[in-house]
């Protein structure tokens, strides 16, 4: 394939005004074919004659559209029953010299001057509308050009607004008489009258072979004196072209909600809601407050020998996921990588443990999988377990064990033992390497952060995701809240560790994602924002230590920690929202086989049975 610097360069303008230089057109603009909508004969080349020859170039397949017969562009009377045939074979003769194929030339035939009566779809009479929906579906274009609508023409105009209806008519399942449905392309508007309404974002610039070639076929149009005075500005300018992207968002009533908010103190959930979920991330800050002063004695020394042995964290779900995933952030931070490792049962049945130093961690203390690999490595010499109740099944497996919480929990899905078992880890790592915990600004943050008010204005965006995207800075926030997302609200939770999101996801980006961001850098966060600003009905919040729409404390490597009471936070609303109980998830059980956790109301107790 022929590179575009061979005749010309194309440059998109990106949201912060800088310049990305593309070597294909494909890359600047889309895979072909391309449907390119000229309402008169000659738009297409004053537009983007330049443009064309480059696509000839590079082997692209593009279809031309004449949408009216030319009749109005007679000069002398004696032209007039001639012009529409003459006009028709000039424009031949132009897209020839182009590079089109006579195959890829489609001519409407619809009156010059007039077409403004042919909009909309009536199906008793041709219509623009219907004849763009089933060229479109015949052609499948990448992408669709046409005329600006700021042009002053009224042909321009509603050829413009026309084709962008026609786009999503092609791409929905209507009019199935006209063709199959097909995936809706890009639109870009060329300028041929008038100035664009707004900046382009795209440039081509071509070389004087190009812009010689594009003179001649301006020069096909003998007929037309009219064209003469934008001949001369084009030359004038030389080989230079551009176009404006279009894009257009959905309306959705909640889009405009936030308008109407009586008061930024008219609360939508409240820290004292009441349900089981908000009692257990109540009582962490209890937890932080009781903090023993000392680390778990073998946990520290396990740690301590790690450099030696590594310390491998075996878990399933929540317990899983922050617990081990944050644990490596701090050892990473604290110079202290490469010893920790975290894996699923499952997983660790296929290493060689006998390397490793094993801790098993389970907020019910009857998980299956772990329950399996603790009882084939009961004979191992140096296995520990973090549990989260009294009385399990992993404790009968596991003697040299630790009861991380006095109270079990209530709610399915886990918070305080979440917390309960990162402290538990971090505060060992943190003696072993001599580094501290902020336990009262932890407490003091924690409580500011549970007891906080959402309001409706915070709240829009949750209650119409469809699916939520956390992004951390590889701390394990991203992954946990994930999993929490489609215990507590049933909505799909997705993560993107770091920079992963700036790195293909905004590919596959729909209407009612929403992205939350926890922690990201400054530079990134605002990158991301705008990117998702360019896609419709995707929307964007952000949790962090400051200029973020949720702003927590700067606890340092602590501060994830908070992004994670947030998330609860959050969850626990658009459970609500929804009508939800954000501690009893509709399909979910505590425990899987073999053992289902219950948990005794009166007794404030757990017990076990089988399944």
């Amino acid at each position: 394939m022929a590179k575009i610097s061979e005749m010309s360069s194309c440059k998109a303008l990106l949201p912060d005004g800088a310049l990305r230089k593309h070597a294909t057109l494909d890359a600047a603009f889309a895979k072909g074919p391309w449907l390119v909508v000229s309402p008169h004969d000659d738009d297409l080349i004053l537009g983007m004659g330049l443009t064309l020859l480059a696509a000839h170039a590079q082997n692209i397949e593009v279809h031309a559209v004449v949408v009216s017969d030319g009749r109005m562009g007679y000069v002398e009377p004696s032209q007039k029953q001639s012009i529409v045939a003459t006009r028709q074979d000039e424009c031949r003769q132009a897209l020839k010299k182009i590079g089109l194929r006579e195959t890829h030339m489609h001519f409407m035939g619809f009156p010059d001057g007039q077409l403004t009566h042919f909009s909309g779809c009536d199906s008793d009479k041709p219509t623009l509308g219907r004849a763009f929906t089933q060229l479109l579906r015949r052609i499948k274009p990448g992408c669709v050009f046409a005329p600006t609508e700021n042009d002053l023409h009224p042909d321009h105009r509603v050829t413009s607004r026309e084709l962008e209806m026609a786009c999503c008519w092609a791409s929905s399942r209507i009019w199935l008489d006209l063709g199959k449905p097909i995936a809706l392309p890009k639109r870009f508007d060329y300028a041929v009258y008038s100035a664009f309404p707004e900046p382009p974002d795209r440039q081509v610039l071509g070389d004087a072979e190009s812009f010689k070639c594009k003179q001649e076929a301006l020069r096909c149009f003998a007929s037309q004196d009219v064209i003469e005075e934008m001949v001369a500005r084009l030359d004038a300018d030389g080989a230079q072209e551009y176009f404006l992207e279009k894009t257009w968002q959905p309306y959705r009533p909640s889009m405009y909600e936030d308008l109407f908010v009586e008061s930024e103190h008219s609360f939508e959930v409240s820290g004292e809601a009441a349900n089981d979920f908000a009692c257990d991330y109540r009582e962490v800050v209890a937890l932080i407050e009781a903090w023993p002063a000392h680390s778990w004695a073998p946990l520290r020394e396990v740690l301590a020998q790690a450099k030696r042995r590594p310390l491998l964290l075996i878990g399933e779900g929540s317990s899983r996921l922050f617990p081990g995933r944050f644990l490596r952030y701090l050892a990473r931070h604290w110079g202290h990588a490469g010893l920790i490792a975290d894996v699923g049962g499952r997983e660790a049945a296929t290493l060689p443990l006998e390397d490793y130093q094993l801790c098993f961690c389970s907020n019910s203390g009857a998980t299956k999988e772990v329950l399996e690999l603790a009882q084939h490595c009961q004979g191992h010499d140096s296995a520990l377990a973090l549990i989260g109740c009294e009385g399990s099944p992993l404790a009968s497996m596991v003697s040299n064990h630790k009861i991380i919480l006095t109270q079990p929990e209530k709610a399915v899905p886990a918070t305080k033992s979440v917390i309960a078992q990162t402290l538990t880890l971090a505060h060992a790592l943190a003696d072993v390497l001599g580094e501290s915990i902020p336990f009262s600004a932890l407490n003091h943050a924690f409580d500011e952060i549970l007891q906080a008010s959402l309001t409706r204005d915070f709240m829009a965006a949750y209650r119409r995701a469809q699916r939520i995207w956390w992004v951390d800075n590889e701390c394990g926030v991203a992954s946990e809240l994930a999993l929490k997302t489609m215990e507590v609200t049933g909505v799909t939770g997705h993560e993107a560790e770091g920079s992963l999101v700036l790195h293909g996801i905004e590919e596959i980006l729909t209407m009612d994602d929403l992205i939350i961001t926890c922690g990201i850098r400054a530079a990134d966060e605002e990158l991301l924002r705008e990117r998702v600003a360019k896609i419709p009905g995707v929307m964007f919040r952000s949790v962090g230590v400051d200029n973020t729409d949720w702003q927590v404390p700067d606890l340092g490597v602590w501060t994830p920690c908070l992004y994670l009471a947030v998330g609860w936070r959050i969850l626990e609303a658009l459970a609500l929202q929804e009508g939800r109980d954000p501690a009893r998830p509709l399909r979910v059980q505590k425990v899987g086989n073999p053992y289902l956790l219950v948990f005794d109301e009166d007794a404030n107790a757990v017990s076990f049975k089988r399944d």
